[in-house]
């Protein structure tokens, strides 16, 4: 039992500090989906582990405009000096944005049916 605990402080301190990642400048975070603007490719409560890395079209980044405000969509077009972005399941692009707004770049999705029972395992053996 000693064993799972050590296990479940392990897991909670890796997703508190890789929730932290974006504001500590981690080359590795993870975010969560908030809405339903990039189904298919992205359900609500998901989770995504973005790296700072180049990104091209097609790729689907993470940019905040402020701390607390990031958006997770496809970019869809790269000009000079802007990059457009869409939500997969909207029917207009966002805005332009800074290239400087981008934190990352999407390199893998954990789906909620399999991060949220973790979670409440390790809470559960805590």
């Amino acid at each position: 039992m000693k064993l799972l605990q050590v296990i479940a402080y392990l897991v909670l301190l890796v997703i508190i500090i890789l929730s932290l990642g974006r504001f500590l400048g981690l080359p590795v975070f993870i975010a969560l989906v908030a809405s339903g603007s990039m189904v298919p490719a992205l359900q609500p409560l998901d989770m995504v582990v973005a790296a700072r890395e180049d990104y091209s079209v097609g790729d689907i980044v993470i940019w905040c405009s402020t701390p607390m405000y990031c958006v997770i969509h496809r970019v869809t077009e790269i000009r000079s000096g802007v990059i457009i972005t869409r939500g997969d399941a909207n029917p207009a692009p966002d805005p332009p944005i800074s290239p400087g707004l981008v934190r990352g770049v999407a390199i893998l999705v954990i789906p909620r049916f399999v991060w949220i029972p973790l979670l409440i395992l390790s809470l559960v053996l805590y």
